[in-house]
């Protein structure tokens, strides 16, 4: 049997993750009610069916019974967990005739069965009365276990006979993505692309021709937080760097603000002043947080 005490421990450590996981995208990675199917999940063998009798909810349910191994589970297809950071297992279960200390696991596998680690256990008299239904929560994170492209979740019995029965349902597992900031810089209401080489007026960052004895030309660009946590520019006030051959002929004349919140913006402008004729180069680089574009790079021209 499971250590009662370990799953009290572990079920307070879990209760903080389920608070803390609204903070984050949130995605119904499945949800099973077997009404027309088993979905995902899978006939263990012949102490497992799909039936209809002492259901929790509507028509149908999963019946598991007595202490077959394999034989007295339901297991879920392959599931990619690689997106998440946490994720909630939900489901509804009523039990008949299960004896005092018989109980039932919930298991999760992170290598494609080949091993398994308990993650829920519920006892007769402890957790549970026959004839009652109740509705679970388990919450894992990456923080204790491996999320892999081939997990797997295991629901298995642990009777004593073939009347011993539990009634699985409403099956739900939802994952959670952390919080993350997204880049995005834009230049004339047009997006520009992290590595562009290209400077083009679509997007401003081709200034245009300037008169080299009297004229200038400023240009404002807007970034970007597409994500969903605070997106933080890294190097010093003002956090625009303007580098390359002609820097000098492009100076940041208003400067970003950080942090960006989520789904917020802020702005910079840069004004080009050539200092002689002809083609004019730099390149803008902005360091920041973002996972996969930082530092954000792009060139700029004018003539």
């Amino acid at each position: 049997m499971f250590n009662f005490t370990l799953f009290l421990k572990r079920a307070s450590i879990l209760f903080i993750f389920v608070i803390s996981s609204s903070a984050m995208a949130q995605v119904t990675i499945d949800s099973e009610d077997f009404e027309s199917g088993w979905g995902i999940w899978n006939d263990g063998g012949n102490d497992c069916q799909r039936g209809s009798p002492y259901v929790p909810n509507n028509n149908y349910a999963i019946e598991l019974q007595d202490n077959s191994g394999v034989a007295s589970s339901m297991t879920t297809n392959n599931i990619d967990l690689t997106p998440y950071s946490s994720l909630d297992f939900t489901f509804d279960y009523e039990t008949i005739s299960m004896e005092s200390g018989e109980d039932f696991w919930v298991q999760y596998s992170s290598n494609g069965g080949s091993s398994w680690t308990t993650i829920g256990d519920y006892n007769s008299g402890v957790e549970f009365n026959n004839n009652t239904k109740y509705t679970p929560t388990i919450t894992i994170d990456t923080g204790s276990y491996t999320f892999a492209s081939n997990s797997l979740f295991r629901i298995r019995c642990d009777a004593s006979n073939n009347g011993d029965d539990v009634y699985i349902d409403n099956v739900v597992i939802t994952g959670y993505a952390a919080s993350a900031p997204e880049i995005n810089i834009i230049g004339n209401a047009t997006n520009i692309s992290d590595g562009d080489t290209t400077p083009s007026t679509a997007d401003d960052t081709d200034f245009g021709n300037v008169d080299v004895t009297a004229g200038s030309n400023a240009n404002t660009f807007t970034i970007e937080n597409l994500g969903t946590a605070d997106l933080i520019l890294t190097d010093a006030s003002p956090y625009v760097v303007i580098s390359g051959t002609h820097a000098s002929d492009f100076t940041l004349t208003a400067n970003p603000s950080t942090p960006i919140a989520a789904s917020g913006t802020t702005t910079f402008t840069i004004t080009f002043n050539p200092s002689a004729l002809g083609l004019r180069t730099a390149s803008v680089s902005i360091a920041n947080d973002d996972s996969d574009e930082n530092p954000y790079n792009f060139n700029i021209q004018g003539t």
